[in-house]
């Protein structure tokens, strides 16, 4: 079994726990904070120790902690001015950035000098200390009393835990030496093009939950428990789904022509989502015993599609002179265009995430549709030579829903027991596989 699938059915078993156990309100607040930690420890993804000597590794260690306390101060004053109830939540959150990227840049040294093993008991470290806390606090949840903001500022203060024990076993490889800041450059600066491209799909995800919540409390005034566990379901259940797919569909190979990657891309992923779409119901019920947002997930789950067409997109312009200028358009798309979409969803009737949804969708499809037309004008391509192709593509899919759609006569959706939405998911995906033989078998015909 591939191991994208074993760490997605592990991840799901955890979801579904986390589900029977963690009350939705107290989870917004986790996730609140650790949506914004990770957009603070990403900026530190591209950091690249690539130095035998260990000279640069303290002072490089100092620089991380130094970038790391401007951003506790910047947790610290969104949770003050924001989040009062749990700023010290977002505290214990910025006090703790600094140590993932600590650990990270010590394994990179260790296995750039064959140290594999060391490396490997470092991560095994690290791992157990965070899986034990987490069942530990999981426990101490559901069976005292203490306070659940305590608990989430315990599960970040953990971490300091397996540093001090990785610290203490590797201490021989600290040397404090004077360097000049040149040195450090290319070890902070490498492939910062590629963190930008992650933190500009985070700061959509956390755009979305920020504008959301201060939409719904503030101006629609939204109980704050309706809108935490309606946000949770969304962004946090539901989207990793979103994230599962846009991992394991991600193309191996990205081909020079954009358009044939697309093509090769929506031929893959877009029946499947069709598919996942019209089952939302079921599968919702199945893995988490409800399908009450079953209509949000219907939405959201095409948003896979673009995010992966995204990624491409900004990975094919990351040498080019417009990297930049697409990048900040897809941003402020997303700033200009969310609540103005939630607003008018809204007044229309149809969920306000639903104009979130839109908002996001839109700000990726901007740069994909950019970078197409650039790649086609510097390579002097026709985009009509594929034109047929698109076309076929849509009418298979046309057809796919029409099937889906009239199955629904015999087969209902509509569904409150486990067994039956099981029965249910199986007749679909039985006709879905039909479906996708008779299409290969036509296409060889042709």
């Amino acid at each position: 079994m591939s191991k994208k699938i074993i760490c997605f059915i592990l991840g799901l078993i955890l979801l579904i726990i986390l589900n029977l156990t963690v009350n939705s309100t107290d989870l917004f607040s986790l996730l609140l904070v650790f949506s914004l930690y990770l957009i603070f420890i990403n900026t530190f993804s591209n950091i690249k120790y690539n130095s035998k000597s260990s000279n640069l590794l303290f002072p490089s260690i100092i620089v991380i902690v130094f970038i790391s306390l401007m951003y506790a101060l910047i947790s610290y004053i969104i949770g003050n001015l924001f989040f009062e109830e749990i700023k010290y939540i977002f505290l214990s959150m910025g006090m703790t950035i600094f140590i993932y990227p600590t650990i990270n840049i010590i394994k990179q040294y260790l296995n750039l000098n064959n140290k594999k093993k060391n490396s490997l008991l470092i991560s095994i470290i690290y791992s157990f200390f965070n899986l034990i806390s987490i069942i530990i606090i999981l426990l101490l949840y559901n069976f005292t009393s203490i306070n659940v903001n305590t608990l989430i500022s315990s599960l970040f203060l953990e971490q300091y835990i397996p540093l001090i024990i990785i610290v203490i076993l590797n201490y021989k490889i600290f040397k404090i030496k004077k360097v000049k800041l040149e040195q450090l450059k290319p070890i902070f600066l490498a492939n910062i093009k590629k963190t930008f491209i992650s933190l500009s799909i985070l700061a959509f995800y956390y755009m979305s939950l920020i504008f959301l919540y201060f939409s719904l409390t503030n101006k629609y005034l939204y109980d704050y428990q309706v809108v935490a566990t309606l946000l949770v379901d969304v962004y946090f259940y539901y989207y990793y789904f979103i994230i599962f797919i846009t991992i394991f569909f991600y193309p191996k190979k990205i081909d020079e022509d954009i358009n044939t990657t697309y093509i090769k891309l929506f031929n893959k992923l877009l029946p499947l989502t069709i598919l996942i779409s019209i089952l939302s119901g079921p599968l919702l019920l199945v893995f988490f015993g409800s399908n009450t947002n079953a209509y949000i997930f219907s939405l959201l789950i095409y948003l896979s599609l673009f995010l992966i067409m995204y990624n491409i997109a900004m990975n094919l312009l990351i040498n080019k002179k417009n990297f930049n200028i697409v990048l900040i358009t897809a941003l402020l798309l997303k700033i200009i265009t969310t609540i103005p979409l939630i607003n008018s969803l809204y007044r229309m009737g149809y969920s306000m995430i639903y104009g979130d949804i839109i908002s996001t969708i839109l700000s990726l499809f901007i740069p994909i549709v950019i970078t197409i037309i650039y790649f086609n004008n510097v390579h002097k391509l026709n985009f009509s030579n594929y034109f047929s192709s698109v076309i076929n593509i849509i009418y298979e899919n046309l057809i796919l829903c029409i099937i889906l759609i009239l199955l629904q006569l015999l087969v209902p959706l509509k569904t409150n027991n486990i067994i039956e939405a099981i029965g249910i998911i199986t007749i679909y995906v039985i006709v879905y596989i039909i479906f996708n033989y008779i299409k290969i078998k036509f296409r060889r015909i042709k």
